[in-house]
């Protein structure tokens, strides 16, 4: 219990359902409630300061606000390669633009292929406004290309195969044993990987979708219904929040920052998620916004002020201040 407001055992409504469904057994729904404490009980005794939040790769979040006219994009900085073995942050942003209307965020423990992605999918794509099947369809073809080839390089290429022809001639080379063993590898393999997909059609409507090796062996699913969608190592954390929070595609942009840089601030307690936040604010056809580390700062203290807490009159004029100003530092795209 936070100032006497918070009890997660009396949420009422969708989200009951969905802390349900998310929260099957018992143990499971404590472990989560002393975890979302903790994470408030840190900030409010100051052991979960912006220096000093935990380096512990990653989390990446999309949302749409004002009926689905604006996107709001957060991402930390941790970077992952050779499997996770190594970590960084660097002055990189996980935010790329696909065309000037669709982008996509990178999560995972080796990111080396989620850029292979996503050139692929810029070569593929024209610079104007998708429907969200064109572009699952094009991300989805670029994630089994690029599995493949690397599975080839990985399982075929020692024994001097290419995938075309150890299905011709590998049962007869190999014998049959191995020859089902060398395929169920390259049939089996994935990537440590999530992508998170969002952007504008030609009606200027927003659309979300996200890829991951664990969620139907990287076939894309829409998260238009929810409005939202995170993933990485805090992704289940920051949907939790924001699911808690009854995340509502209708909120005006000031709520809906608030509501996304909760869900990441909470997320970087996870394993492999980095402090630094970028957080875009995008229109089609407008200026690219980006909320910059002083508005960041601010934004810290209203988390960590308010808690799981419900945003009160004078904190609702905090957050429409802190849009103003952003509004004001309008950039070009990356």
């Amino acid at each position: 219990m936070i100032g006497g407001e918070y009890d997660l055992a009396q949420i009422s409504g969708p989200t009951r359902v969905r802390y349900k469904e998310a929260c099957a057994d018992d143990v499971r729904r404590k472990l989560i409630e002393s975890e979302i404490r903790g994470a408030y009980v840190k900030a409010a005794s100051g052991r979960l300061s912006p220096r000093s939040r935990r380096h512990i790769v990653t989390v990446c979040v999309a949302a749409l606000c004002e009926k689905g006219k604006t996107l709001l994009l957060a991402a930390d900085r941790m970077v992952g390669v050779m499997g996770g073995v190594i970590e960084a942050e660097p002055d990189v942003s996980k935010i790329y633009p696909l065309n000037s209307f669709w982008w996509a965020l990178v999560s995972g423990n080796d990111c080396v292929p989620a850029f292979e992605i996503i050139e692929g999918v810029k070569a593929q794509i024209p610079d104007k406004p998708l429907d969200q099947n064109s572009m699952m369809s094009a991300v989805e073809k670029e994630y089994r290309r690029v599995r493949l080839a690397e599975a080839e390089s990985k399982y075929l290429a020692p024994l001097g195969f290419t995938h075309g022809e150890i299905l011709k001639k590998g049962r007869t080379v190999l014998g049959k044993r191995r020859f089902a063993d060398i395929l169920g590898r390259v049939e089996d393999h994935e990537f440590s990987i999530s992508l998170l997909i969002a952007g504008f059609d030609r009606s200027r409507k927003g659309h979300i979708f996200t890829v991951d090796s664990d969620v139907k062996r990287g076939k894309p699913q829409p998260n238009d219904a929810e409005g939202y969608a995170a993933v990485g190592s805090g992704g289940f954390a920051a949907n939790y929040m924001m699911s808690y929070r009854e995340y509502d595609f209708n909120l005006p942009v000031h709520k809906a920052i608030y509501s996304v840089f909760e869900g990441k601030y909470f997320g970087e307690l996870a394993t492999g998620v980095g402090v630094t936040t970028d957080l875009f604010i995008v229109r089609p056809g407008k200026k690219l916004l980006i909320v910059d580390k002083k508005r960041e700062k601010l934004l810290v203290r209203l988390v960590r002020r308010r808690g799981p807490r419900r945003i009160k009159k004078p904190q609702s004029q905090e957050l429409k201040d802190i849009w103003k100003t952003v509004e004001k530092n309008k950039q070009p795209l990356p």
